[in-house]
C-alpha cells in the first residue's frame, strides 16, 4: 500500500487541449458521500489519471473522488440522463475553450478545489 500523497493544488488553472477532455478513466462510486440530510450520494471515481494528459497536470490523481464541478454536485448533473458518467462528460463538453472549471476533489480525508482551464 502506498503512502498518501502530499499535494498542493496549483494556484493557476492548467490548460486542457481543445478536445475538452481531462485524460481520465472514470467510474461511479455509489454512496461516496453523505449530504446534509443524511442521504448517500455518488461521486465520480478516478480509476486512472493519465500522466501525459491535462487532468493529471491539473493535479487529479488515481483514486481521487470528484464531488462537484463548478459548485454543482455531480449527482445533480444527471438531469434526464440515467448514466452519471455520461452526464459528467456532457457537462464538461458544454464549456468553451478558455473557460475555467472548478472541480471539488476528495483525496483520502482531504477536500480541495482544482481549477482547470478548458
Amino acid at each position: 500500500m502506498s503512502e498518501p500523497l502530499n499535494f498542493d493544488p496549483p494556484d493557476q488553472p492548467v490548460k486542457l487541449p481543445s478536445r475538452r477532455k481531462l485524460g481520465l478513466r472514470l467510474a461511479v462510486q455509489q454512496n461516496a458521500t453523505i449530504d446534509k440530510d443524511g442521504v448517500p450520494k455518488p461521486a465520480i471515481f478516478v480509476t486512472q489519471a493519465f500522466t501525459d494528459q491535462s487532468g493529471f497536470q491539473a493535479g487529479i490523481r488515481d483514486a481521487d473522488l470528484i464531488l462537484q464541478i463548478d459548485g454543482i454536485a455531480v449527482d445533480d448533473l444527471r438531469g434526464n440522463l440515467p448514466d452519471l458518467l455520461e452526464a459528467f462528460s456532457s457537462f464538461i463538453r458544454t464549456h468553451e475553450i478558455g473557460e475555467v472549471i472548478v472541480l471539488q476533489i476528495k483525496r483520502g480525508e482531504e477536500l480541495f478545489d482544482l481549477k482547470v482551464k478548458m
